[in-house]
């Protein structure tokens, strides 16, 4: 299996808007085994706060609860919400080779998001002030 971020992002806009997911979501083009796997992933990594499987026959991750984003996941979906940033990053990273990894995602969509807010306060100057 290969780390999907499209998923990553979709599982946690999921855990923001319910608070809790279990094996039961369905995610169009995905397996509650690929979903369970990358929670588990983003447990590792202290996106979300906790997670459970239990175990299977058919996959190890088939049934499986995650559920409370972490600060950190807040953070990283704060930096990711926008489609067009989004959009801007994934295109970035294709681009340049880069690896596609929670750090380089950060890191790029920070820098698209920095150059958008010195725009808008560049533009908020120049017109004295004023929105």
């Amino acid at each position: 299996m290969k780390r999907d971020m499209e998923l990553v992002r979709k599982v946690l806009f999921l855990i923001e808007e319910r608070t809790e997911l279990d094996s039961s979501v369905c995610i169009e083009g995905y397996s509650s085994g690929d979903i369970g796997r990358h929670c588990s992933m983003m447990y590792e990594y202290g996106l979300i706060k906790n997670f459970s499987a239990l175990a299977a026959d058919i996959d190890p991750y088939y049934h499986f609860s995650a559920n409370g984003l972490t600060w950190e996941g807040f953070d990283f979906l704060d930096k990711i919400r926008d489609e067009g940033i989004w959009q801007k990053t994934v295109k970035t990273i294709a681009k340049k080779g880069l690896d596609m990894s929670i750090k380089t995602i950060g890191t790029i969509a920070t820098a698209f998001i920095t150059a958008a807010t010195e725009g808008a306060v560049s533009a908020i100057m120049k017109n004295g002030g004023e929105i």
